[in-house]
């Protein structure tokens, strides 16, 4: 699924209401390399690590009741929201810790 590269579109993600329960995982690092791209653009970083980067943070969730990928990806997908918002608040490179610190929240 990830071999087509990043998505150029994903309706409502930027919502505060997007529901993560309605996506399976493998959608889940497809919808946060979306997000990744839509917030930082793809010119300064390559393309196939940011894919190995998402589907390494996803494997190295625990399967776990809460701290899980889902979780994680949740966070990511509210700071996401927050940042599409609020952009103005932070600076780029403030953006991209929160949002890649969301992300890797609780992995390994």
């Amino acid at each position: 699924m990830l071999e087509k590269g990043v998505p150029d579109h994903m309706p409502l993600v930027d919502q505060f209401h997007f529901n993560v329960f309605e996506i399976d995982d493998l959608e889940k690092a497809r919808h946060a390399l979306y997000m990744f791209k839509d917030l930082f653009g793809l010119s300064r970083f390559d393309e196939d690590s940011l894919i190995r980067f998402a589907l390494t943070v996803r494997k190295n969730y625990r399967r776990v009741p809460y701290h899980n990928w889902t979780h994680g990806f949740s966070v990511a997908n509210t700071m996401y929201a927050i940042i599409k918002h609020y952009g103005d608040v932070f600076r780029e490179k403030e953006a991209l810790a929160l949002y890649i610190g969301c992300l890797i929240v609780r992995s390994r």
